[in-house]
């Protein structure tokens, strides 16, 4: 992948493509944070190296819509052949209790499934066995 050539007009084009504004006066780097302003007012540092590699933009924003509900956790893990043992959800960093659809069990958080796009470590190769019906990798 070519990186784009970065400067101050670089770093306003993709604040103006989102909506926002460059508060930076010049150009200091690509991996210097820059200050920016989102559509909501909400002023946040970021480097352009980010932008690019992490698709990133205000934290602030991108952070308020992504409280998912046991409810949504249990469909995407069902989406995906899977069925959830856990009987609550606090947030992404939790450790679930999940199994596959060839009957692996293991605790996965939910980042990692949805954000990761990780899944059962045994059927990928990445995970360890142990004896008994169940299989259980803990991370």
């Amino acid at each position: 992948m070519t990186l784009p050539r970065y400067d101050i007009n670089w770093c306003k084009n993709y604040a103006k493509q989102h909506n926002g504004e460059c508060l930076s006066p010049e150009y200091l780097g690509r991996t210097t944070r820059h200050l920016y302003k989102c559509e909501n007012g909400h002023e946040f540092y970021a480097t352009p190296f980010a932008h690019i590699h992490k698709k990133s933009w205000c934290n602030e924003c991108s952070n308020r819509d992504v409280a998912h509900t046991l409810d949504f956790v249990k469909e995407f893990i069902e989406s995906k052949g899977g069925a959830l043992f856990s009987t609550e959800y606090k947030n992404v960093r939790q450790k679930l209790e999940v199994q596959c659809n060839k009957g692996h069990v293991w605790n996965p958080t939910f980042q990692n499934l949805y954000h990761n796009k990780s899944w059962c470590p045994v059927c990928s190769g990445t995970g360890r066995r142990t004896y008994g019906k169940r299989i259980r990798v803990k991370d």
